[in-house]
């Protein structure tokens, strides 16, 4: 006779891949800029392009710049990639290991 708790096997499987995104965020209003998809430890300092799954309100200028709609520069389009100012934005969310 088994006297132990029973675990669903549904709790026991790993989260959607959602979870393993970061949300990008103006540092000034908090306002949401973007879903990135991140790839390894280290610091966010450029954004793919090819990983941004969902753009919320991020505006892109006529001088390649990157705005948030409060005005707060975010980062410098650069083709394949935007660079990120690193004061402009705050992150919350989980990197996704290499």
């Amino acid at each position: 006779m088994f006297c132990g708790t029973f675990r669903s096997p549904v709790a026991l499987k790993p989260g959607p891949v959602d979870d393993l995104m970061l949300i990008i965020r103006c540092s000034a209003c908090g306002r949401k800029l973007w879903r990135y998809d991140k790839i390894g430890p280290g610091a966010v300092l450029r954004c793919h392009k090819d990983r941004i799954k969902k753009m919320f309100s991020a505006v892109v200028g006529d001088n390649n710049r990157i705005y948030c709609k409060c005005g707060k520069d975010i980062g410098i389009d650069k083709g394949r990639f935007y660079k990120m100012i690193a004061k402009a934005f705050t992150y919350r969310g989980t990197k996704r290991r290499s």
